[in-house]
């Protein structure tokens, strides 16, 4: 049997200002009405014999990906593995063969399993290719070798690493992301493919390398499974245990040592979205080779990726350029430098931007909550409420304000049931969490206004 893991971890902040950490790539729809996390579970769905999948997901947005999962595949069984701390992908997947181990009963039964590693920000444009790809692999792995996908470069790529081929399906060396120069070198030599990032091993000859390799790694992550707890799909990795682990790929902590390292070219349709660049290669363009999502007005513009959410954009005389607009930020970019989008979000992380963290909308299982005006005195949030849903807005310590009914009918619980429309209020006291229900067929709407003690304090 198969064991598909999927890898829905990361922030993907060279996507940003689209991507952020509550709201990751993987999340976003960037290639389809699906998200990047529905797409790759889509995919899994098509082989035949697999285990229910495992999506190794990090907590602050576990809800989220859950919910994804559930509104397209309501009867169909995963996991969600949840990560407290990020420790890298070599943890994430350490996490999975333990999982497996452990569902499994039998060690000698699981260590057999084959564990398929996918990625979650990957285009696949031929899936028949993709599951050819897999069979040839699958009876190398079952021989106990670590089998990487690569795929033949297109271009001469700086951003992906490369894996150079040894004898066979050998590989010989796994080589870091190059210049520019190597790269087209790379272009011209056949025994270099992209590394993908799409992995075939047994459980046991994963986790035998990786004892081998980080014992530090497999004590803490072995530790993780067997100390953490779960129900109804959920499992939370323990959160102790996994800080003792090292922060690493798999490709750093084994790969690049092992001897038992295997390697299938795949001719499948692949790129890696981990960049507007990337992004802009696949998707649609109009005459002057532009992409254009929203409301845009363009005049001798040129290979270009311009995205609006609100704010209509006029450019003139523009080339090569990422222009992505959304509620609070706006990125600028020559689409060649795109992935060191990356230092600059760090650079505002570290500086405590918010925009970082979250958008001013962020959905929620149930709805969304949109953030309208914060200062240090008041904050106005608006809430939605989706048909049939439920939800709890807790209260918050020396505030206290004023909800309003937008649209729609709100049933709050308590002593006694209150009803609310459009157009109703009701004031909201320090500490008073409110329950709310929508039964009715329309989303419901209502502002949140919350006055800090601070400013109670002054005005006093």
């Amino acid at each position: 049997m198969i064991q598909p893991v999927i890898l829905a971890g990361g922030t993907g902040t060279r996507l940003w200002p689209l991507s952020r950490k509550l709201l990751p790539k993987q999340l976003l729809q960037l290639t389809s009405d699906l998200s990047l996390l529905q797409t790759t579970m889509h995919r899994v769905f098509t082989l035949a014999d697999i285990l229910p999948p495992l999506v190794v997901a990090e907590e602050p947005y576990a809800d989220l990906a859950c919910g994804q999962l559930r509104e397209r595949w309501p009867t169909r069984p995963f996991a969600l593995l949840l990560e407290p701390l990020d420790r890298g992908t070599v943890a994430a997947i350490a996490a999975a063969a333990f999982y497996c181990r452990q569902r499994l009963g039998l060690e000698a039964k699981a260590d057999d399993t084959v564990l398929l590693v996918l990625p979650t920000d990957h285009l696949i444009q031929d899936e028949v290719a993709w599951r050819q790809a897999i069979a040839e692999a699958r009876p190398l792995a079952e021989r106990h070798l670590l089998v990487t996908l690569g795929i033949r470069p297109s271009c001469p790529e700086t951003g992906y690493g490369y894996i150079r081929r040894g004898d066979g399906h050998r590989v010989a060396a796994f080589v870091e992301k190059p210049c520019r120069e190597k790269a087209e070198n790379f272009l011209q030599d056949p025994a270099y493919l992209w590394n993908s990032g799409m992995f075939l091993f047994t459980v046991g000859s994963f986790l035998g390398e990786l004892q081998h390799y980080s014992p530090a790694t497999y004590r803490a992550m072995e530790r993780a499974v067997r100390q953490g707890a779960g129900a109804d799909g959920f499992f939370r990795l323990d959160e102790e245990s996994m800080a003792h682990s090292p922060s690493d790929s798999i490709d750093c902590c084994i790969l690049e040592k092992s001897r038992r390292v295997a390697v299938v070219e795949g001719d499948f349709g692949w790129s890696d979205i981990g960049s507007w660049k990337a992004l802009w290669q696949v998707s649609a363009k109009d005459g002057n080779n532009n992409v254009v999502q929203g409301e845009a007005l363009l005049e001798d513009v040129r290979d270009s990726f311009i995205r609006t959410e609100r704010a209509r954009v006029v450019g003139l005389g523009l080339r090569h350029l990422a222009v992505i607009e959304t509620a609070d930020a706006v990125l600028v970019a020559d689409l060649d430098r795109v992935q060191e989008v990356k230092k600059l979000v760090e650079r505002l992380s570290a500086a405590g931007d918010a925009t970082c963290r979250h958008h001013r909308t962020t959905p929620t299982p149930w709805g969304a909550i949109s953030l309208i005006e914060e200062t240090a005195s008041y904050k106005i949030e608006k809430f939605a409420l989706e048909p049939g849903q439920k939800c709890t807005v807790p209260g918050a310590t020396g505030c206290q304000g004023r909800i309003l009914v937008l649209q729609g009918e709100a049933v709050l619980g308590g002593e006694p049931e209150q009803r609310l429309g459009p157009g109703d209020s009701l004031e909201v006291g320090p500490e008073t969490a409110l329950h709310f229900s929508n039964p009715g067929d329309t989303t419901l709407l209502w502002l949140d206004n919350r006055l800090f003690a601070a400013w109670h304090g002054k005005a006093g």
